[in-house]
Parts: C-alpha cells; structure tokens; sequence
C-alpha cells in the first residue's frame, strides 16, 4: 500500500511538470523543479501516532505539511480501506479541478482559495521530497493522514549516526537537482576498465563496485544507494 501511494503522488506529480494535468479550465502550467517525492518511514509513524487516539493529535507534525481524511463504510456498498484511501487520494488531487489554479507559475495562495486547495497544494508542492502516511479503520470509517516534508533528514538533524545519536542539523543544506551533463561523465568514467579513478577537478565523486557478474543493474545500484544511505 505505501506504494501504490507514493506512485499515486509521483505519478500525479509528473503529469503536472509536464503540463498535462487538467486544471478547472484548460490544463495547467508545466511546473519547473519539481521533485520526486521517497516514501520516509519516520514520517509513517508520525502519522500512524497521530491518528491512534480520537480524536486526533496533530501536535508532533508541526512543521510538516499534511492531509487528513474520513471515508465512511457503507454496509451496502462495501468498499476495503485501501479502496477509500485510493479514493480520497483521487479527492484531494482533485481540488485543483474542482476549484480550479489562475496563477501562471502553479503558485498557491491561500487568502486567495481560502483553504480549499490545502490537499492538492500539498501533494502538488514541488519543494517537497518526503512522504509518509496511515490510515486506520475506526467505527465504521477509514481515517487516513498523510505528512509532507521539504527538508531530508540530515538537514533537520533527524539522522542516525554511528555513535547512536543523530548526526548535527545542516540548516543551510541545498537540495540536490540531477544533472544529465554530471551523469554522462559518471557514465563515460564507469564504462572504462579498470574503472577511471583519476581526479575530476570539476567534480566530486563516489565510486562503488559490485563484485557479481549476476547481479541486475537495478539490484546494484540499490546497493549503492544502501550503502551511501548507512555511511552517516
């Protein structure tokens, strides 16, 4: 289930950087930098805790953009609470057709809606990179949250590190943009072998290597980016 949501978002999410997602009126505007959102297990738990007690407790996302919905069971038409979520997911997405985005650069005022964008505003924010989301079933409806963030982890001090504790906040942490020329030069560098490994003054540079002939390029790179992910 977190994946069909997250795909949900980053699926929605890319339809409007690539301007076909319908506003009221037309189609909205392509939206420039927008990032690809990852599914952040902290933030699950948040909102799982926030919405164990009735009724909920939104105190410990403070800071955090986040959605809150009801869907109600109907005996005579049932649906599971995996439906229902899928379903106010399609809700909230749905507000920009429903009332409908004038700005030209996708910018969301909330004088301007008053508050009935809230939803879409944020799944739609290009800024964030973190998702996580709960729903519970509780007397007879599906109670589902999902929390937003627009800063990682290390920025907000929030890491892991080797000596148990979390590693110091990084404030003034920029976010990271992928750069196709970057990649062809990782790319022309990998391809040789042995491996280049003379110094890219115009770059700094990891280099990992995977040892199994057998292994698929996906499998390795998901190794890489575990590894780099533990080296806090």
């Amino acid at each position: 289930m977190r994946k069909k949501i997250l795909d949900y978002h980053n699926q929605a999410r890319i339809r409007l950087a690539k301007g076909e997602e319908r506003n009221k009126t037309g189609r909205l505007p392509s939206a420039k930098n927008m990032y690809q959102l990852s599914w952040c297990c902290e933030l699950e738990k948040k909102a799982e805790a926030a919405i164990a007690v009735c009724p909920e407790n939104l105190s410990d996302l403070t800071g955090y953009g986040t959605n809150f919905g009801t869907r109600y069971h109907c005996p005579r038409y049932p649906r599971s609470s995996e439906q229902l979520v899928m379903d106010e997911l399609g809700n909230w997405w749905g507000e920009v057709r429903k009332y409908g985005m004038t700005d030209a650069k996708n910018r969301y005022i909330k004088e301007d809606m008053r508050f009935s964008m809230d939803n879409w505003a944020n799944m739609a924010n290009g800024k964030n990179t973190k998702i996580g989301c709960s729903y519970t079933k509780i007397k007879g409806k599906t109670v589902f949250l999902c929390a937003y963030d627009d800063r990682s982890s290390v920025a907000r001090g929030l890491e892991p590190d080797a000596a148990g504790g979390n590693a110091p906040k990084a404030e003034q942490m920029l976010k990271m943009i992928y750069d196709c020329p970057s990649e062809k030069i990782a790319f022309k560098l990998a391809k040789k072998c042995p491996a280049a490994t003379r110094p890219i003054y115009s770059h700094n540079w990891n280099m990992h290597k995977v040892s199994s002939t057998s292994t698929p390029d996906e499998a390795a790179a998901d190794e890489v980016r575990n590894r780099l992910e533990h080296c806090v």
